[in-house]
């Protein structure tokens, strides 16, 4: 009894649409754990630098998402890991965070901060990691089934603690296992 070709192809679109499920779905569960390796980077490059966080939006700025087909899927932020909000927006161009008040980690605050001009609008960066993966798809072939991790800080001081660094030792370290990491950006 011959096969019909049309019943070939619809059972390999099929095992073809069961496999990226598959994949999507273990992929949904992987999040918690990068993230989890980036706010433990994340630790470790503050303290390298001597550097702490005054208002909590550094530390909540990291997110990743997982697109289908270019499509948002899930995603996973520091605020996930670390539990809790930043208590303040960003400070902007001006902004003064004085001497004395109390800073994100516990500590307080040595010399009164001035923003400097040019300084990010006034954001909860959490809020605003999710804001800017739901936003921003990555371009995808529509010819072509795809799954694809996009990983994002969204303040505009991200590289002055770190973070560039945080994301290239993510990025070693996915590599490392036989990962491929194509691309990261500051959002």
């Amino acid at each position: 009894m011959a096969v019909k070709r049309s019943n070939i192809k619809h059972v390999f679109y099929h095992l073809r649409k069961n496999g990226y499920n598959k994949a999507q779905r273990e992929m949904v569960k992987s999040l918690p754990g990068v993230m989890n390796k980036v706010h433990q980077l994340i630790r470790d490059k503050m303290a390298e630098l001597k550097k702490s966080d005054m208002t909590g939006n550094y530390i909540n700025s990291f997110g990743i998402a997982l697109y289908r087909n270019g499509q948002f899927v899930a995603c996973a932020t520091t605020n996930d890991i670390e539990g809790e909000e930043p208590y303040q927006v960003t400070l902007a161009s001006g902004d003064i965070f004085q001497k004395g008040r109390s800073r994100y980690d516990g500590s307080f605050q040595k010399k009164t901060f001035k923003a400097p001009e040019g300084s990010m609008r006034r954001i909860l960066a959490n809020e605003e990691v999710v804001r800017w993966l739901r936003r921003y798809r990555p371009r995808v072939s529509k010819s072509q089934e795809s799954l694809a991790y996009r990983i994002v800080t969204v303040v505009d001081y991200a590289k002055m603690l770190g973070g560039n660094k945080v994301l290239l030792q993510l990025a070693d370290d996915v590599e490392g296992r036989g990962g491929d990491i194509r691309e990261f950006r500051f959002a």
